[in-house]
């Protein structure tokens, strides 16, 4: 506050070098300053209004385009006549919206048009481009039109530092047709490869061959990976109508590490052919790794075997909790038979850990608990009467 009329004087004052900067600057200077940021303004409106329009005109295109070829790609019998349509549609203006129409129809269509693409010439084309670069984009095509011409490229880009472009080259090789040497070479690739465990398991299965095609693979394994790789495989493609003769394949296999054993387990199962009850009975009480009999316990979900109960109810007396665990869970699904022996074990107070844990399912066990009501409530007959 300054008192009366007295002025400050100004000569002890000065302003910030910011604010001489600013207060420095001419009008000319400012008004330019304006005009340069309204032109980057423009000039960003009219880019963003470029992009728009190429997009709706490439978009329009694509639609008029699309509606021309699918008629001729639909009712395609004769390919030498459907390349001569598609070719009289072809300009230098249109070559690469064609080339995306066929593209999406083998996508949407689940259908390859291979041959088209041979026939006008991108298959070429597109080899061409690849051996002097491989993209992404151009491996997924490969695998997509399954270019059997270009497995020695992808084979050799497979193994490239890139991993992006060494595990879609995997992804397209697994979509290709190829030989038995060309699949076991693959193989040997891939379970070299880093790719995790469960991502092999899906581009073999994307090879979509026969139970016996896999069953030949598998029996030119010799490591632990590559043996569960390909069983965990078997195990989606096995079914009970799968034949005798190809499960059987399976039982040397029994003889082979844990993992391998517990594969092979898994994969018999799902035949649920009650004809490897026996083999499965010997097996456990042979078996010294728990993982492998608790496997076993869980497998005889799938059988029905005169002796499975038994069997079971043994089990359940196992060393190993998780074999015991399993052994009442399958128990706990094989109807009144196996809600008895569950009964049955809960009473048997010599075996605590088994009484315990079948009186857990018992008791928790909803359908047990209606199951287990039954059996209580059926009247018993005479006979049974008078014996107790």
């Amino acid at each position: 506050m300054y008192e009366g009329n007295v002025i400050p004087n100004l000569e002890n004052y000065s302003l910030s070098p910011n604010l001489s900067f600013y207060l420095g600057l001419s009008i000319q200077t400012v008004i330019l300053i304006i005009y340069v940021l309204l032109v980057i303004d423009i000039a960003i409106f009219a880019i963003t209004l470029y992009i728009k329009l190429s997009d709706d005109y490439h978009a329009r295109r694509y639609s008029r385009m699309y509606k021309k070829l699918t008629p001729i790609i639909g009712t395609c019998t004769d390919i030498s006549d459907t390349s001569k349509k598609i070719a009289a549609l072809k300009t230098f203006w249109n070559t690469a919206i064609i080339f995306e129409v066929l593209t999406n129809f083998s996508i949407e269509q689940q259908k390859s048009c291979k041959e088209l693409f041979t026939v006008l010439g991108y298959t070429d084309e597109i080899l061409k481009r690849a051996k002097k670069e491989l993209t992404p984009k151009d491996v997924k095509w490969f695998g997509l039109i399954q270019i059997e011409e270009a497995i020695p490229l992808l084979f050799n880009a497979a193994q490239s530092k890139d991993f992006e472009l060494s595990f879609h080259c995997y992804q397209s090789l697994a979509k290709i047709p190829m030989t038995l040497e060309d699949r076991l070479n693959y193989l040997t690739l891939l379970f070299k490869s880093n790719n995790l465990r469960d991502r092999m398991i899906e581009m073999l299965l994307e090879m979509k061959l026969s139970t016996e095609e896999y069953l030949n693979l598998l029996e030119h394994q010799v490591t632990e990976l590559s043996k569960t790789v390909i069983l965990s495989v078997l195990a989606a493609k096995i079914m009970p109508s799968t034949e005798v003769a190809l499960t059987d394949r399976l039982l040397p296999f029994l003889e082979d590490t844990k993992e391998v054993k517990i594969g092979s387990i898994v994969a018999i199962a799902k035949s649920e052919n009650s004809i490897y009850f026996e083999r499965f009975e010997m097996l456990y009480y042979i078996e010294e790794h728990w993982e492998v009999r608790a496997a076993i316990a869980k497998a005889m979900n799938s059988f029905s075997h005169e002796n499975e109960i038994l069997l079971l109810k043994q089990m359940t007396k196992d060393s190993n909790w998780w074999v015991r665990f399993n052994a009442s869970e399958v128990l706990s699904r094989k109807g009144r038979d196996g809600v008895n022996a569950l009964i049955d074990i809960s009473l048997d107070h010599e075996n605590e850990d088994a009484s315990k844990l079948a009186f857990s399912f018992l008791d928790t066990n909803k359908n047990i608990h209606t199951t287990s009501t039954e059996v209580v409530k059926t009247p018993k007959s005479k006979s049974e009467g008078e014996s107790l």
